[in-house]
């Protein structure tokens, strides 16, 4: 494969290896500070926490703004952008931190838990405290920084999490996790700061100063992808913790929530980085066809070949892994997480389908890709859930994850010229070796007298080979171009 622009694959394979690199570290940091917390806290706790980040989610105005997408997609970075910027981002920070004390009294008349309560106004805090460097952290991003802002919040979250370990041995509840939160906020905002000081300190030094008509651009242009990303996407992503925690229970939502999040794992690895990074590239390349078309083949070719696989090894080993990291008082969540890391597998295309509209600003795409799973969500999973409790809400996911990925194939085909067989055909193949070969090895007859560290090793390694190797065998050539291509441009940025 020839690079056609060796300065956009350097800074995009830069960017994406160095900010993969802090998220694993971040994942890391959340999976051994997890480990802990899952056996010092009731069960109940992470339920609390969770439909508190429900409530806190719908009622944060700041991202609903989409002001952050907007100012990166801004034609100048200056003071009038700057000030404009600081200026809304902190009337918002404002106005929802406000939203959410009428909120939370409303809500307790009627019953809500008063950790619920304290998690959604903890949690609107720390949502809040970031405006004060929020113009800062849009021209750092714009500005491709993206790895030094990484660096921050892996410092920031070695804090958190020491904190919110110690918080638990002394018996404080849910204060333990929302420690984390308050650390991410308070240090990566200062650590924000920091980095503008050493990467662009022009940016300090500009004259800052409000502008009505850019105020007016800028609302213009981030509400559609502000409203559909997290007025709608954001309601996706909580609304069945909000079903369980309601029609179940709080225990129940504590189970069903450790599922969720270790199915998410595979996202946090790859899709939250190719999608942050994914979308500065789209943007910057929207203009030259070919160059898009090179940026979305690679980004969508690492999403499948790394993601499915690590889908597939959470749905087979999850019984392993859930009573290995988090021990058998937590075994229910096993019951739950092989469905939820099969329907997260969606989120590797509609991710990207998503961030590739909204750097296109197809408003109405980035809108309805949004709006249905919303739609889809409601109508399904609701009247379920109240009649077969999380089955219900499984089944009411499970459609929503593929409504999504048909539409994000859809668009994706649709917006760049890439052939269909040349992604689709490879790993449809490759999945279902997968799959016969996980099954086939679970069956084996001294499975069961295996220890649970061997089961899951066992499962990595014909994972692994059953689905990289039957893909590495069906397009030889293109399995050794892209892996040396990735290598290579990685290679020259070092």
């Amino acid at each position: 494969m020839t690079d056609s622009a060796p300065p956009l694959a350097r800074v995009l394979v830069r960017n994406t290896v160095w900010t993969s690199l802090g998220n694993y570290a971040n994942v890391a940091l959340g999976f051994v500070a997890n480990l802990i917390l899952t056996r010092l806290l009731p069960v109940e706790t992470f339920g609390f926490l969770s439909m508190g980040n429900f409530w806190t989610s719908q009622l944060n105005l700041k991202p609903k703004s989409g002001l952050h997408y907007a100012g990166i997609q801004h034609p100048r970075l200056n003071g009038e952008l700057l000030g404009t910027f600081w200026a809304m981002d902190l009337i918002l920070a404002v106005a929802s931190f406000a939203l959410s004390g009428a909120v939370a009294t409303a809500l307790a008349p009627l019953g809500y838990p008063a950790p619920v309560l304290l998690s959604l106004l903890v949690l609107m805090v720390t949502e809040c405290l970031p405006a004060l460097v929020g113009a800062i952290g849009m021209a750092l991003e714009r500005e491709l920084q993206v790895s030094r802002l990484m660096l921050n919040a892996v410092l920031a979250s070695v804090a958190g999490y020491a904190i919110a370990i110690g918080l638990a041995l002394a018996g404080v509840g849910v204060w333990s996790l929302l420690a984390v939160n308050l650390s991410l906020a308070v240090l990566g905002s200062a650590g924000v700061y920091v980095v503008c000081r050493q990467r662009l300190p022009w940016v300090l030094r500009e004259r800052w100063r409000f502008s009505g008509a850019v105020a007016k651009e800028l609302l213009r242009q981030g509400l559609p992808t502000g409203l559909s990303l997290t007025a709608v996407l954001s309601f996706v992503a909580t609304y069945d913790n909000f079903l369980v925690g309601t029609f179940v229970g709080y225990d129940a939502l504590g189970f069903y929530d450790r599922a969720y999040r270790t199915a998410q794992w595979p996202n946090l690895l790859l899709s939250t980085v190719v999608g942050r990074i994914g979308f500065l590239m789209f943007a910057r390349v929207q203009h030259d066809p070919d160059r898009l078309l090179h940026a979305v083949r690679i980004s969508l070719w690492v999403l499948l070949t790394f993601g499915i696989p690590a889908g597939l090894l959470l749905a087979f080993g999850a019984p392993d892994l859930i009573g290995l990291l988090y021990g058998e008082r937590w075994l229910e969540s096993a019951l739950y997480l092989p469905f939820i890391a099969v329907f997260a597998l969606a989120g590797l295309v509609s991710t990207l389908a998503f961030w590739l509209a909204v750097a296109l600003k197809d408003t109405r795409v980035s809108v309805w890709l949004a709006l249905s799973q919303a739609m889809a969500l409601v109508a399904v999973a609701t009247p379920l859930t109240w009649l077969l409790g999380i089955n219900g809400t499984l089944i009411g996911v499970g459609a929503t994850a593929a409504l999504a990925a048909s539409l994000g194939i859809r668009y994706i085909l649709q917006r760049v010229s890439l052939p269909a067989g040349e992604v689709w055909l490879p790993v449809g193949i490759a999945t279902p070796v997968a799959v016969v070969c996980l099954w086939t090895l679970t069956r084996w007859p001294v499975w069961p007298s295996l220890h649970a560290l061997a089961h899951i090793c066992a499962l990595a390694a014909v994972t692994g080979l059953a689905f990289l190797g039957t893909l590495a065998a069906v397009r030889p050539g293109q399995f050794r171009e892209r892996l040396a291509y990735l290598w290579q441009a990685w290679r020259r940025t070092t």
